[in-house]
């Protein structure tokens, strides 16, 4: 009777939880796409996941990530709701409450207390933090690699006691999971022997077997995930830094931005750019401060006695899964994303507090621990309060952009994007004007040099155009982008021979881009290289097959070059995809076959 009631009681509390998690984030259903931030590169514009290529979802590098579920995710929802955001962020939200929901089934197994478990996944789903994964449709990979970590940990609590084998396998590849959503998750398995330790379970002989496999997965997709990084790490402006300057940066980062966050969100936004710690006098206090702290915090937990495991655990996840972010140059001008994960540690040891507390009250005076509860619902109704202020911002391009550089006055990622902004609302005056505002706080941004020649090229200013381009190349020589956008620029000046070398330069580092195929083609058509273009058209097709233009231009290739049964080819297959021929021409082509 007592196990029916518990159930009942587990099932009720998460049906609330849900629903109270639901309706505070769902305004996000009526938000829009942010083109101005990557919402255009994952889907919008990538023909990936337009066009479900399965290959190009499992290979290509996006943004300097290697997260292929995050993308073939991308692609079964564009089957569904097409350019419908809505769609998108109903997933988004859903994806919230299942990881909420599954954040207060691991601590209810990990500490046999159902409330501790309750308010761990409350904080943890109704956060200010929250809002940017939740709100932000490209913030789905947070939340996918979230569910295949928390079903990693809760596969692998039922395996441990049990023995039951079911479980290793489904922990594991619910760890592979979440590593192919986003890679930051990848030091998480680091917490399995202290979940043991957590649950006083006997240590084995052969768990270093247990934690083979994640060891094998974890070097496997690191090696993917550093070289996507480095595949990207020039167009953002970075450089290596020397290992005790980065070493600074992920102190400061850690004390003053993540971990200040989470109880202070709207706290640490001046330590999240390394432009602004640079640029500041203040970065040794500041190193200090955050030494002194960490000491702190560490004499803590050696004192705390039988509390250790508890907050040994709550700290290395924490630790765990907010590693990846800490040295990285640069973030933007928000990381609330990477808290996604890793707050449920601080906020599960901050649960923990507040049952020691209650547990001290009921032996003493009953007032305090009534305050406790009122204070702990106070808390919650205005972190719901803050989510509620955050989300409007979330709504458009314009809306987040106008927020992010009031905010963040001096960062040129808030910059570029209020740029993308104006640019996607065809208003390039403006779009100029945020951009070379961003350079000027980032002189080596590659990607905003490519974005400016973009615009200046649209509005006829192409010697200014052709020096923002050559600035990319310049600064990043493997931006693919760059070389075809300047090969372009030149083709339709009439300058062929420098666009053939662009287009050349540009397929060599990106073999997968029919556009630069098919351009190339018209460019070698031009000078009288028939063999030339018909290659390129043709590889122009075996990357794109509905490329029509690609087809229609090879099939004048063709006749140009006298083989007219090929370009009769060409011409039929476009006939029977819908495209109308012209009959005089087909007719030609017969009589110069016979």
């Amino acid at each position: 009777m007592n196990a029916l009631r518990d159930r009942t009681t587990n099932w009720l509390l998460a049906a609330a939880l849900g629903v109270t998690v639901a309706l505070v984030f769902l305004p996000v259903v009526r938000f829009e796409f942010l083109r101005c931030w990557d919402d255009h590169t994952y889907i919008l514009g990538s023909e990936a996941v337009r066009e479900f290529k399965l290959g190009q979802i499992t290979t290509e590098y996006v943004l300097g990530n290697y997260h292929p579920l995050t993308i073939f995710s991308y692609a079964v929802q564009y089957q569904l709701f097409h350019d419908d955001p809505a769609g998108y962020h109903v997933v988004n939200l859903i994806f919230h409450v299942i990881n909420c929901l599954l954040v207060y089934w691991l601590i209810s197994l990990l500490t046999k207390r159902r409330w501790t478990a309750v308010l761990t996944a409350l904080l943890f789903g109704l956060h200010p933090l929250r809002v940017e994964p939740v709100a932000w449709i490209s913030g789905q990979k947070d939340l996918l690699a979230a569910t295949g970590i928390m079903i990693m940990m809760i596969a692998y609590c039922y395996y441990r006691p049990s023995g039951r084998r079911i479980m290793l396998p489904l922990s594991v590849i619910a760890y592979a999971a979440a590593a192919l959503a986003k890679a930051s998750v990848l030091f998480v398995p680091i917490l399995l022997p202290v979940i043991d330790r957590l649950r006083q379970e006997p240590p084995r002989s052969t768990h270093y077997r247990t934690m083979l496999p994640y060891a094998v997965i974890a070097l496997g997709l690191g090696v993917m995930a550093i070289l996507a990084r480095v595949s990207y790490q020039s167009q953002l402006g970075e450089a290596a830094m020397p290992v005790l300057w980065t070493a600074l940066i992920a102190i400061i980062r850690l004390v003053f931005y993540f971990s200040g966050r989470i109880f202070l969100p709207d706290a640490g936004a001046y330590y999240l750019n390394i432009y602004y710690i640079t640029r500041s006098g203040v970065h040794l206090v500041s190193l200090l401060v955050s030494v002194a702290v960490i000491l702190i915090l560490a004499a803590t937990v050696v004192s705390s006695r039988k509390h250790t495991s508890r907050i040994i655990f709550g700290a290395v996840f924490f630790l765990a899964a907010i590693l990846p972010a800490l040295p990285a140059m640069n973030l933007g001008y928000s990381a609330d994303r990477f808290t996604y994960l890793a707050s449920v540690g601080i906020l599960y040891v901050f649960a923990e507090y507040v049952g020691w507390l209650t547990d001290r009250s009921s032996r003493g005076a009953l007032w305090i621990r009534y305050t406790g509860i009122i204070m702990i619902a106070t808390i919650i109704m205005v972190m719901a309060y803050g989510v509620r202020v955050r989300l409007p911002a979330w709504r458009d391009c314009r809306s987040l952009t106008r927020y992010f550089t009031e905010i963040y006055p001096d960062d040129p990622t808030a910059w570029m994007n209020r740029g993308l902004a104006f640019a996607d609302r065809l208003d390039y005056v403006r779009a100029d004007e945020y951009y070379t505002r961003a350079l000027t706080f980032n002189p080596n941004y590659a990607l905003v040099y490519n974005l400016r020649g973009l615009i200046r090229a649209r509005r006829d200013s192409v010697q200014a155009a052709l020096v923002d381009f050559t600035r990319a190349v310049t600064i990043d020589p493997r931006y693919a982008e760059a070389w075809y956008n300047r090969g372009n620029l030149y083709y339709d000046r009439n300058h062929l021979a420098e666009a053939m070398a662009d287009y050349t330069r540009a397929v060599e580092l990106d073999a997968t881009h029919a556009e630069t195929f098919f351009n190339r083609g018209n460019c070698r058509a031009r000078l009288g290289d028939l063999a030339g273009a018909i290659d390129d058209y043709s590889r122009t097709v075996s990357i794109d097959p509905g490329h029509l233009r690609a087809r229609f231009n090879r099939a004048r290739a063709y006749f140009a070059a006298g083989n007219y049964r090929s370009a009769y080819v060409d011409l039929m297959n476009l006939q029977a995809a819908g495209v109308p021929v012209d009959p005089a021409f087909v007719d030609t082509l017969s009589k110069l076959m016979r």
